[in-house]
């Protein structure tokens, strides 16, 4: 009766070990928001949605730094405004996340880890609003990179 109870929790544990992990994407879908370029994105698709873009920025050929930015325009319920992304193209590369209610800039923070957050130091009503990162490689240098997990 114990082999039998014992040779039953092993074959469970074996088949549970045999299921696939779960390979949804849990990044949120991000085709909403507006590149300044495609020139140096490339759109990462998982399940069928936008969760991020690779970035190959030049700026050896002709020693003019570059820029690319993403933004969005869209409702904010009131509170806090808060936004973040992962983006792996690390110093002297400037990466920057900023906050807009109208012409009011409510944030802007220069990352120096990969994470790139701002969030605004009081609420913010409800209504419009804008929220953007900008990469900019310095003349010279040529990074690739991703942006990914932006929250919002």
């Amino acid at each position: 009766m114990v082999f039998k109870r014992r040779l039953t929790v092993l074959a469970l544990a074996l088949f549970a070990g045999c299921v696939p992990p779960d390979s949804a994407c849990t990044e949120r879908d991000v085709s909403a928001w507006v590149p300044s370029t495609a020139e140096f994105a490339t759109p990462i698709r998982c399940d069928g949605k936008i969760v991020g873009y690779d970035l190959d920025i030049d700026s050896s050929k002709d020693m003019t730094s570059r820029s690319w930015a993403i933004a969005f325009d869209g409702p904010h319920p009131g509170g806090v405004a808060a936004i973040s992304a992962d983006i792996d193209m690390l110093t002297p590369t400037k990466r920057v996340a900023t906050l807009y209610s109208g012409t009011t800039k409510l944030a802007e923070v220069e990352g120096v880890l990969t994470t790139v957050s701002a969030s605004s130091a009081s609420h913010v009503a409800p209504g419009p609003l804008q929220r953007a990162y900008t990469v900019t490689v310095p003349a010279g240098l040529h990074y690739r990179g991703q942006i990914r997990n932006m929250r919002w």
